[in-house]
């Protein structure tokens, strides 16, 4: 069944869709809106696309619908799997492109679980954040060590309580925090988190974290802030930040949040901190909004920075740092 669904102006300034998508391939993605589920999932047969989307169109085949999706998975705006040997796909940022006030129950099935790409693009998806406790996860540390930072899936509602494999009971969690929580409902908010931790030193979550949560709070939500893509290449590399530098620059300055934002990334990189640190920085600040008049944002990153930049993975610093610099 179609549906109706709206086009926010954002989508034609994207970089991704602007630059990298015909008109043919836009018009496709974006009429995979109108016949998805309110999961963002849909048939996947190039046939049944073709004839929903492009039914007057005899320029466009179901050979050439085929080479557009595998393009839109290539771009990882789409996800692609089969169940019961039927081809579906998941538009894997439609909660972004679509606001759903009342979802109504999915009409296609979610991937496998078991299934690890599927695991890799929630991961994709949340950007590589933990949910709960709003670090980077990363994709290099132990599976199987105390604190591990490495990402794992996490039911928002647990499946022992009827939650499900669809999308939007999947997050982003680090190992450290997935196991804390348990088989409890996951808190809808950090400050909800931190208040129902009542030890927090077992929950693997500091006196500074504690405070970082909070300041988090002030801005509101964590879940509602979304950062450009991260690329993983493979396991062995970490996040290239240069782009999504650039990026949260420009959403910085366009929303007013911090008009300065390119001045003060351009003012760390020449102290030599680290990018993933000016990145987590400055996601922060746009998470804040608003900010005392006496310091203003540029005041508040500066302790964030100072903060953040001795916390960022070793692996990282030594991928960062000229090969003539010394790491310490």
């Amino acid at each position: 069944m179609a549906r109706n669904r709206m086009i926010k102006p954002e989508f034609w300034s994207d970089e991704k869709t602007g630059m990298l998508l015909s008109s043919d391939e836009k018009c496709l993605f974006i009429g995979t809106w109108n016949f998805a589920d309110d999961e963002g999932l849909i048939n996947g047969n190039p046939v049944y696309l073709k004839s929903s989307i492009f039914p007057y169109a005899n320029n466009i085949s179901p050979e050439q619908i085929e080479n557009i999706l595998i393009k839109l998975s290539e771009l990882e705006m789409i996800f692609r799997y089969k169940k019961n040997k039927q081809s579906y796909l998941w538009i894997v940022k439609f909660k972004t492109h679509q606001r759903i006030d009342k979802p109504g129950k999915p009409q296609n099935p979610p991937p496998s679980i078991q299934n690890t790409d599927y695991h890799l693009t929630v991961f994709r998806r949340d950007n590589y954040i933990c949910h709960i406790c709003g670090e980077y996860t990363d994709l290099n540390d132990k599976l199987n060590q105390t604190g591990s930072r490495c990402p794992s899936i996490d039911h928002l509602k647990p499946k022992s309580k009827g939650g499900s494999d669809y999308p939007s009971n999947l997050k982003t969690a680090c190992i450290s925090c997935n196991k804390s929580k348990g088989n409890e409902n996951t808190p809808r908010t950090l400050q909800e988190y931190s208040e129902n931790s009542i030890d927090h030193s077992k929950n693997g979550i500091d006196e500074v974290k504690l405070n970082e949560v909070k300041l988090k709070e002030k801005g509101g939500d964590i879940k509602a802030f979304s950062l450009p893509s991260q690329e993983i290449i493979n396991e062995s590399s970490i996040p290239k930040v240069t782009s999504d530098l650039n990026k949260i620059c420009d959403e910085l300055h366009e929303t007013k949040i911090f008009p300065k934002a390119h001045a003060f990334k351009n003012t760390m990189l020449k102290n030599s901190k680290n990018e993933r640190s000016i990145l987590h920085t400055l996601s922060r600040c746009y998470l804040k909004k608003t900010f005392d008049k006496d310091g203003g944002p540029w005041a508040y990153c500066i302790k964030i920075i100072n903060i953040e930049d001795g916390n960022f993975n070793e692996r990282d610093y030594l991928k960062t740092v000229p090969e003539s610099d010394p790491p310490f």
